[in-house]
């Protein structure tokens, strides 16, 4: 059921899209909750069929709840962390609602767009094949005094890249999730980048690969969100563009080619963040451990 209601929401925002209608207004102005909420209920649905009548909604709805809230302040810390980088992407109709109705519009928004990357996630596990290909492969253990190293690397990375933006500008993507995984790897609690000291790639690949599916699926909706004259015509105010150094050529949508490969670092970065919530609540969340979808028992 759910998987049509999404449709529905979903369907019906690039509809106007692809009529490029600018009316009603109001709509096409919070168009992004319909986009990404629906289309993490078609995702659901999916998984739900192809996994036997086993989904996040299905078993555990309150996780991804659990995962929409985290999300606003997990995607908040990159719009924070964008400013002193200098913009490398902008909001440039931002400005057709007031400050107050964007700063809302922002948190809202943005609780659904870590939720896309768990039920990619889940997608990607109903996939034998893909799922057993990275599940055996090279163990890769770090000593705890090169991990302490590169922590202190990452933690420069993204201080100094506020005062180099043009060199570091890329530190804004990978830092983060290099400071979590250390950080939980001497707390000792399991992360998805940890099992690859038993060879285990298939978490962090696949989680990787999660928001490579969600961003290119996001660059499409934005580019389509807007009439591409001379003059850039949209009501959504979330339109974004970027102005990446070095690497702002070759675009796929408004994203340069280059630039997709930010997209598997946070993929890495959503589970982690849903991670450091749930140990910090202490919540029994699924996924806490290396496989999250194992339901047969239930």
């Amino acid at each position: 059921m759910w998987f049509w209601l999404g449709l529905l929401a979903w369907g019906s925002v690039v509809m106007l899209f692809i009529v490029k209608d600018e009316k009603p207004s109001w709509f096409i102005h919070w168009s992004d909750l319909g986009l990404f909420w629906g289309f993490t209920l078609m995702l659901d649905g999916w998984v739900y069929v192809r996994n036997g009548g086993r989904s996040l909604i299905s078993k555990v709805p309150q996780e991804l709840i659990g995962i929409g809230v985290v999300s606003i302040s997990g995607w908040m810390i990159f719009e924070f962390l964008n400013f002193f980088v200098d913009d490398n992407w902008y909001y440039p109709k931002g400005n057709i609602i007031d400050r107050e109705e964007f700063l809302l519009y922002a948190c809202i928004i943005s609780s659904g767009l870590m939720p896309l990357a768990f039920e990619f996630y889940c997608l990607f596990k109903t996939i034998p094949k893909l799922t057993k290909r990275f599940s055996n492969g090279i163990k890769i253990k770090i000593s705890d005094g090169l991990q302490t190293v590169i922590l202190i690397l990452a933690l420069l990375g993204i201080f100094a890249s506020g005062l180099f933006p043009d060199y570091l500008f890329f530190s804004l993507w990978l830092s983060p999730p290099i400071i979590i995984t250390i950080v939980l790897n001497k707390l000792n609690i399991w992360n998805p980048v940890q099992s690859i000291k038993d060879g285990n790639w298939s978490p962090a690949l696949l989680s990787a690969l999660t928001y490579l599916a969600t961003g290119f699926l996001l660059e499409g909706q934005n580019y389509m969100s807007a009439k591409h004259t001379p003059v850039l015509l949209t009501q959504d105010p979330a339109y974004w563009q970027y102005s990446l150094p070095y690497v702002n050529v070759l675009h796929i949508f408004e994203m340069p080619l280059l630039g997709f490969f930010g997209y598997l670092p946070f993929g890495i970065y959503c589970w982690l963040w849903w991670i450091i919530w749930a140990v910090i609540l202490n919540i029994p969340a699924r996924f806490l451990k290396e496989d999250p979808l194992h339901f047969e028992t239930e």
